[in-house]
């Protein structure tokens, strides 16, 4: 892996959470490992789990791996 590639940042145990106007959770990504390159503008997932809430609703979402592309 070249410097260009290599992530910008990388959390270990991440639980990260949104919360609406009211303080009512949005969302919520917990996952083993996040990466993220600025360069590539993809992160990179490990054992993601996405919870999402509203409406009276609530979803949850289990991969063994996830990516998100900012292009």
């Amino acid at each position: 892996m070249d410097a260009a590639s290599a992530p910008d940042i990388v959390l270990k145990g991440a639980n990260l959470s949104t919360f609406d106007e009211q303080g009512k959770i949005q969302y919520r990504v917990v996952a083993q490992r996040i990466e993220h390159s600025e360069f590539t503008s993809r992160t990179l997932l490990d054992a993601p789990q996405l919870e999402l809430h509203g409406g009276g609703q609530y979803w949850q979402v289990n991969a063994g791996h996830g990516e998100v592309d900012q292009k």
